[in-house]
């Protein structure tokens, strides 16, 4: 009987941030719940343009399965705000140091160029006098 050598796979890391982002995503809708149920807030209105769209709004009587939803609304907003919120600041960042380096590293490029030019007499000089002592 032959006897086949199989390589060992190598496991993939799909499963495993899948399984982080499923347990990322049920701890907020945990926290996102608890809030929910444990805080009883004034009833609230919603006004657009002086009408008035929702009227007296309690969250405490809400039916369970709406305070899930709504649970989980609150819970995949919370996930999105810690991905877009860092990527914001680094596209920020960025768009500050590329202003920066406009604002001061041109103008220096150009000082160093001019430099170069203006200075270019005196280079052959030393590089005349170096081969001659050589």
């Amino acid at each position: 009987m032959n006897t086949v050598a199989l390589s060992p796979r190598r496991a993939s890391r799909w499963p495993w941030l899948m399984g982080t982002l499923m347990l990322l995503f049920v701890g907020a809708l945990a926290l996102a719940w608890t809030g929910l149920t444990s805080v009883h807030p004034a009833p609230f209105s919603v006004v657009i343009d002086g009408e008035r769209v929702f009227d007296n709004v309690d969250l405490s009587g809400l039916h369970p399965g709406h305070l899930l939803t709504l649970a989980a609304v609150l819970a995949l907003a919370m996930l999105a705000l810690m991905v877009v919120v860092p990527v914001a600041v680094v596209v920020v960042l960025g768009c500050v140091l590329m202003g920066v380096l406009a604002v001061v590293g041109l103008p220096l490029l150009v000082v160093a160029l001019v430099l170069a030019v203006l200075l270019s007499p005196l280079w052959l000089a030393v590089w005349l006098l170096f081969k001659l002592l050589a």
